[in-house]
């Protein structure tokens, strides 16, 4: 069976948990610690009635919480459905109308474009907000997503073929578009990006790309699957600024000797780049 978004993050929660997968502002998220927070998020998720085949917006700049959801939609066989930060009401107000969401999630900032959006479109109580004062713009905080958990069990296996991810395209002319792919194309694209890009066991990687684009959320799909830590950083600055970023960081200098010194199951190469589960 293919790996699949989700199983690889399992995998590697399973194999070696206390290993960085990121690193986002000096703080490190182990896999077991990501893994943990998407499967509670997913709890929290099912318990608002998101299931298979509903459509949760993500609305942010990169941070941990979007990787979070994103992972949590696949758990649930929802569909993750990023847009773009740089979009302005009037390109918000028909794509939320058409994808017509079950929830969204946001941040400040980018959310200034989605409040004036009628509630016929998008109601109050399916707003959350990752960060910011939620009660002084009417709605809901990122934490109350994890007041209610549900105890049923979650679909074990993917539906690798039905829409896993819509994300919408930038267009010169017209409105966007939205892209469709399932957890059987995200397996396969990250499959040949690992095959191509020549990975090695030292990488530690930058992800500064957005991850509401097609770009950066391949990329830190590809770097969870291959087991590469990476730098999770809140937007592209200059080429200058991310190196001087690399040079200065202590963090990524321990998080290569944690690495380095591990000797369990990541020293295997079968074990890191091909996990058999779902």
């Amino acid at each position: 069976m293919k790996t699949t978004a989700a199983g690889a993050l399992m995998h590697h929660a399973r194999i070696r948990p206390k290993s960085a997968a990121f690193v986002f502002h000096e703080e490190v998220w182990t896999y077991e610690r990501l893994a943990a927070e998407a499967e509670r998020l997913a709890r929290g998720l099912a318990a608002r009635s998101v299931g298979a085949g509903d459509r949760v917006a993500l609305h942010m700049t990169n941070r941990p919480e979007m990787i979070i959801v994103y992972y949590a939609c696949f758990r649930l066989n929802a569909i993750a459905a990023p847009l773009r930060t740089a979009f302005k009401f009037a390109e918000l107000a028909p794509i939320l109308q058409r994808l017509k969401p079950a929830l969204y999630i946001g941040e400040m900032g980018p959310y200034d474009n989605v409040a004036p959006i009628d509630a016929s479109i998008l109601a109050p109580n399916k707003r959350f907000i990752v960060n910011g004062n939620s009660e002084d713009h009417g709605v809901q905080p990122w934490e109350a997503l994890f007041d209610v958990a549900n105890d049923e069990n979650l679909p074990v296996s993917p539906a690798l073929y039905e829409p896993a991810l819509l994300i919408n395209t930038s267009e010169t002319i017209g409105l966007p578009k939205f892209a469709i792919h399932t957890p059987a194309t995200l397996s396969e694209t990250v499959d040949l990006i690992i095959k191509h890009w020549g990975f090695s066991d030292d990488d530690i990687m930058i992800e500064s790309l957005p991850m509401t684009h097609i770009g950066g959320l391949f990329s830190f799909l590809t770097y969870i699957q291959f087991g590469a830590p990476f730098v999770l950083r809140g937007g592209f600055d200059a080429a200058d600024t991310v190196l001087d970023a690399i040079e200065r960081s202590e963090i990524l200098r321990n998080v290569a000797t944690r690495l380095a010194s591990y000797k369990g199951p990541r020293a295997s190469q079968d074990n890191r780049r091909s996990p058999t589960m779902p």
